[in-house]
């Protein structure tokens, strides 16, 4: 096992991790908007 491997395994989490939360944000922003046209 090399330290690039891990490195790069590393990256690759960290890279989900932030589409994640950029895909959580899109769908609270989709929820409020569509909340806020029934309201």
């Amino acid at each position: 096992m090399s330290s690039d491997a891990t490195d790069r395994y590393k990256a690759t989490t960290k890279q989900r991790i932030i589409a994640g939360v950029l895909v959580t944000v899109l769908m609270l922003a989709v929820v409020a908007t569509v909340l806020r046209m029934f309201v």
